[in-house]
């Protein structure tokens, strides 16, 4: 049996170009994205796909992205699962891909991710500002008082003062998302 290797970047231009080459039928009158693709587990070979309408992906379209996918990776002594969720990721997701990847208990994953993400909130109410190396900076920032208007009613509304919270991704991060668009 082949060693397989395969990185989420080949996967990710993978499963564009295939969705570019032969659209999935529309839905309600939109078109299927595949916004990304993560390679949860090796044996068997299970990939996520987050796209926007998860639930209503046609049976004949997993199996033609199925086959393509076996054929541009040589996959052959292994069964290839596809799961498409949306694109929003869950700490739970964060933690089944830990586990999938490192073996680590479920738990212990769980644990980890949600003490990771207390860690930044608590240096964001001390500090105002956690920067992750090579991943980026986020930042609280203060908006003031405004006049606001409610889209249903048309009523004017004075929306108080609020402290909201800011994202810039680091250079490493944004070179990484945009070398997908300049393969497209």
């Amino acid at each position: 049996m082949n060693k397989l290797k395969l990185c989420d970047s080949e996967l990710n231009s993978c499963l564009k170009k295939l969705f570019l080459e032969k659209p999935h039928p529309l839905i309600e009158g939109n078109l299927v994205n595949c916004k990304n693709a993560v390679l949860m587990s090796l044996s068997p070979v299970k990939i996520k796909i987050f796209t926007n309408f998860p639930n209503e992906i046609d049976k004949n379209y997993k199996t033609y992205l199925i086959d393509n996918i076996i054929r541009t990776f040589h996959i052959l002594d292994t069964k290839l699962n596809l799961i498409f969720a949306s694109c929003n990721i869950t700490r739970f997701e964060i933690a089944d891909s830990i586990h999938n990847e490192f073996g680590l208990p479920k738990k212990d994953c769980i644990e980890f991710v949600s003490d990771i993400i207390d860690i930044i909130i608590e240096g964001l109410q001390k500090s105002g500002k956690v920067k992750i190396h090579n991943f980026g900076t986020f930042i609280v920032r203060a908006k003031k008082s405004r006049l606001g208007r409610n889209p249903k009613t048309k009523e004017e509304v004075m929306i108080a003062e609020r402290k909201v919270i800011s994202f810039k991704a680091s250079k490493n991060v944004l070179k990484y998302l945009n070398s997908f668009d300049a393969k497209e």
